[in-house]
């Protein structure tokens, strides 16, 4: 503050105050300013994921489309929150709304496919089955059912939702309100004694990470008792490669459940307790936030960045500028060819189920 005083005829003064200040962004608007270019990043490299797992057909099985299925539903998470975040100010109330409900029944599907590939692994390894019938058409018949499951369910919910919200049948206490102030599911912070974002949101995503967790649990008991008999009885090939297939989808979803949960656990407690109280929560939201919206990143990481993943890409490279996968074939090489087809095949299968 600066302070002048001119004197006028008459024994009169003039007194000026002048304040200067610096223009400080609430923490609010500097973490949306900071999250919404991150986010820009995590749908790039999820995008990049998508297509990895799009142009190589080894990574096209049953458990290949899972993860397809949740990369997509990821992909589309980030791709509505970003757009959300740039141009929320010139939504009308109508498609504000059909955001909000957007961002619910996604976030849905990505912790929906989560719980499948968890469901998938444990039936896979950790659960007694009997198979019958040709293997694709099993695999067909379980991919249509973890469809159902990992788009219809998040469709149902988010129906009974929109039905709750458009009619006003329940207390005001667990009324939902989506669309109304802001362009997502409002909790208490914004309506005092609403608790209807715990019921319909937080609650059945922790379901979900329990069961989750139980069935990790169980396949890794699995896992551990199939490995001391293989030890105990020197098992065949064929039982230790479904050891090593089963333990490395073990540590993907291991990896994977400690990505989301990181975003599940710290939106929970913000849902519970707010971050704005003093500027050391309002700094850690800030730098929490922007981890999490870096899981495109993540996903990239642990499902690209593989040695077999890279070889893959480098053979499909070649092929799309003409050269030959193979060599020149010569009198002396058709023997060897034909003597190791049988095992080449082997190889393959065996790559298939341990690429992950």
């Amino acid at each position: 503050m600066e302070y002048a005083q001119k004197k006028l005829p008459g024994n009169r003064t003039l007194d000026n105050y002048a304040i200067f200040g610096k223009i400080v962004l609430p923490p609010m608007e500097t973490k949306i300013s900071l999250t919404r270019w991150v986010k820009i990043v995590s749908c790039i490299f999820i995008l990049l994921t998508i297509i990895v797992y799009a142009i190589l057909p080894k990574l096209r099985n049953l458990f290949g489309k899972i993860l397809l299925s949740y990369c997509v539903a990821m992909f589309m998470l980030f791709f509505v929150l970003t757009i959300t975040q740039f141009f929320q100010q010139d939504f009308s109330n109508s498609f504000c709304k059909f955001v909000g409900f957007s961002l619910i029944f996604f976030s849905f599907c990505s912790f929906t496919w989560m719980h499948i590939i968890c469901i998938d692994i444990w039936y896979s390894f950790g659960s007694p089955r009997t198979i019958s019938g040709p293997l694709q058409r099993n695999e067909m018949k379980k991919l249509l059912l973890y469809s159902v499951y990992g788009w219809g369910f998040p469709m149902l919910w988010v129906l009974l939702i929109l039905f709750f919200n458009d009619t006003k049948l329940l207390p005001k206490s667990i009324q939902p309100y989506v669309g109304y102030d802001e362009c997502y599911f409002e909790n208490y912070d914004n309506r005092k004694g609403n608790y209807a974002f715990s019921i319909f949101i937080t609650l059945p995503l922790i379901l979900q990470q329990i069961v989750n967790i139980v069935l990790f649990i169980r396949t890794v008991r699995h896992c551990i008792r199939v490995k001391s008999e293989i030890r105990r009885m020197d098992d065949n090939n064929r039982s230790r490669n479904d050891y090593q297939a089963g333990k490395e989808k073990l540590y993907l979803v291991l990896k994977l459940g400690v990505v989301m949960g990181m975003l599940f656990l710290f939106e929970t407690i913000s849902a519970i307790r707010k971050m704005d109280v003093n500027p050391i929560t309002e700094h850690i939201e800030i730098v929490w936030d922007t981890i999490n919206c870096l899981q495109g990143l993540f996903i990239f990481i642990i499902f690209i960045c593989k040695k077999k993943i890279y070889i893959s890409l480098c053979e499909k490279w070649k092929m799309v500028r003409g050269y030959s996968p193979t060599s020149t074939t010569t009198p002396g090489s058709i023997q060897s060819t034909c003597t190791n087809e049988e095992t080449l095949n082997l190889e393959e299968k065996t790559w298939t189920s341990t690429q992950y």
